[in-house]
């Protein structure tokens, strides 16, 4: 669209309560600016384009436990990047040059995060084509494909909508929808209501109560009727504890070896050497009482040893201290459990057995799936005993 019809203002604004109760009709009260003016130059100067940056304080009046959690939470700072002990890139660096990695992170990392509360309740992102959702109207819940999905497309986007890509030797990877979205027409405040602005957590998957599987699926952990499930979801048994994501999921995107510059027209930019669509199981090095898998999906995350030379040599020198193949949770769930290589345009799969993933070396994150520089890092996850094949085929799966 044109500039102008980004910010094109609907008729229902005008009967909104944030404009006719909070701001008495009075576009100057957020957005300052000369009225009455004669040209668009005069009307526009000390203009204030995004009111609610960059933290939140013009909303604190009505909204003031929001904005305070918000100041915390994971939408807004870098926490999870930025902290030496927690941060999944700050923990990798050489303890002398973090000045020269934040100039770095700064520059190339700070701007994927929400900086100001209109960019989820009123506004796209900057990364989704900038501009209003409709006509300035305030939205109390985000919208999945135009706030969402305008940040989290490269990976939740591709895989919830069935986007598809390719895979690692550049072939066609066509995926279902997640169930949950087709046929289901869930939006993704069905299940992330909000704990994401949570203050004070380090990591995604730290988040208190945040959504699972049996959170919605309540039983699946006890659930004799269904053999699979009996067999590795109960973690009173005595076999190895798998991730819903294992049985349930596709093939998502990978991405690998990503490296920040400033080219020469003094634009901020990275380079990712490739992405690709991908089908991984690992062991699980993030145990917990809310992660107690043995085998978990993972995913390899764009970071590099020489991820941020342009600011100075060696600034990752600890980059062994934690995997590039990640914990993972897709947002490409299937009921009808199908493996990589399964016709997905096709009819269902028959009743799955465990020979489906046993004897399957190739689904199994392996030291052949390693670059030499990431060998280290990703010792905890690698699976170095396959499950072997069973004479009869175990129990039938649905």
């Amino acid at each position: 669209m044109e500039d102008w019809e980004k910010v094109k203002i609907d008729e229902e604004f005008l009967a909104d309560r944030h404009f006719v109760e909070f701001f008495n009709s009075d576009c100057k009260a957020c957005h300052g600016g000369v009225e009455p003016a004669l040209t668009r130059a005069d009307a526009h100067i000390d203009l204030v384009a995004a009111p609610s940056y960059p933290d939140g304080q013009l909303c604190t009046n009505c909204h003031g436990q929001q904005v305070d959690d918000y100041h915390t939470s994971l939408h807004f700072e870098n926490r999870g990047l930025y902290d030496v002990q927690h941060g999944v890139v700050a923990q990798r660096a050489n303890p002398e040059m973090l000045a020269e990695l934040e100039e770095g992170m700064t520059n190339h990392c700070s701007g994927c995060h929400v900086k100001a509360c209109g960019d989820c309740h009123i506004s796209r992102p900057h990364l989704n084509e900038k501009g209003f959702v409709a006509g300035h109207v305030f939205f109390k819940t985000p919208k999945a494909t135009k706030n969402c999905t305008g940040c989290h497309g490269a990976r939740v986007e591709k895989e919830m909508l069935a986007k598809g890509g390719e895979d690692i030797e550049g072939n066609a990877v066509f995926v279902q929808a997640d169930v949950h979205w087709n046929p289901n027409a869930m939006t993704c405040d069905a299940c992330h209501t909000g704990h994401e602005d949570q203050s004070g957590v380090y990591h995604r998957y730290d988040v208190k109560d945040a959504p699972t599987c049996e959170g919605c699926h309540p039983g699946v952990n006890t659930d004799t009727s269904n053999a699979m499930h009996a067999t590795h979801a109960n973690p009173a048994g005595d076999n190895p504890l798998l991730q819903c994501h294992v049985c349930h999921s596709q093939p998502y995107n990978n991405c690998r070896s990503c490296h920040v510059f400033i080219n020469e027209d003094e634009q901020k930019t990275f380079d990712c050497a490739e992405s690709w669509f991908q089908f991984k199981i690992g062991k699980n090095y993030l145990k917990s009482a809310k992660r107690p898998y043995d085998y978990v999906v993972v995913r390899h995350v764009p970071v590099d040893p020489d991820t941020f030379e342009y600011y100075g040599d060696n600034i990752l020198s600890n980059f062994d201290v934690a995997p590039t193949w990640k914990y993972a949770t897709p947002h490409n769930v299937i009921r009808q459990i199908k493996l990589p290589g399964d016709d997905v345009a096709g009819p269902p799969p028959q009743a799955r057995s465990c020979n489906s993933c046993h004897g399957h070396e190739d689904l199994f994150l392996g030291s052949g799936d390693l670059d030499p520089a990431e060998v280290v890092a990703n010792a905890p996850v690698v699976v170095t005993d396959i499950p072997q094949t069973l004479p009869d085929g175990g129990p039938d799966g649905g």
